[in-house]
């Protein structure tokens, strides 16, 4: 049949990357034996000494099981961590906010140059998680063209600053 046909391709690819031992061998000692094998050689070791070994080589499966399950784990939440999105901030009309500056990342000095100016307020809102910002004067002008809407991920809540008190 198709299985006892197949049997050797089978326990080639259940063989284990770290011991070279397929779970059938592990289970009971032997490797697979098939009609398909030209030769039959029998065990001849000591029925105890076998118990003992498949016992151990049991043991040494667990161990490989519980590994595995654990670096899966390891990986499922790297990745896990790894895909989440940042969620797009929801600004509402009117509100103050800073917009970052994408011209400082081409520059070679950056120091003693504010990487977030502002304040701005929010005109409009538009697709993509985009706004059109304006200034008390008109439309945000030195940074972008006249009606270019920019990115939320380019803005950031503006808050007052505090009052101190000498």
């Amino acid at each position: 049949g198709f299985v006892s046909d197949r049997i050797s391709y089978f326990g080639w690819i259940t063989e284990t990357l770290y011991q070279g031992y397929s779970p059938f061998e592990l289970l009971y000692g032997q490797p697979v034996r098939t009609r398909l094998s030209n030769k039959y050689h029998p065990a001849v070791i000591d029925p105890d000494h076998q118990q003992a070994l498949n016992l151990e080589r049991r043991n040494m499966l667990a161990v490989i099981r519980r590994t595995a399950i654990e670096r899966i784990k390891e990986e499922h939440s790297i990745l896990e961590r790894n895909s989440r999105l940042p969620r797009p901030r929801e600004y509402h009309v009117g509100q103050s906010v800073l917009v970052y500056r994408p011209s400082l990342d081409k520059q070679w000095s950056k120091k003693l140059q504010p990487r977030w100016i502002g304040p701005f307020q929010i005109s409009a809102k538009r697709a993509g998680g985009a706004y059109l910002v304006v200034q008390k004067r008109g439309l945000l002008r030195h940074l972008y063209r006249a009606g270019r809407p920019v990115n939320h991920t380019h803005l950031k809540p503006y808050r007052k600053p505090a009052r101190r008190t000498v």
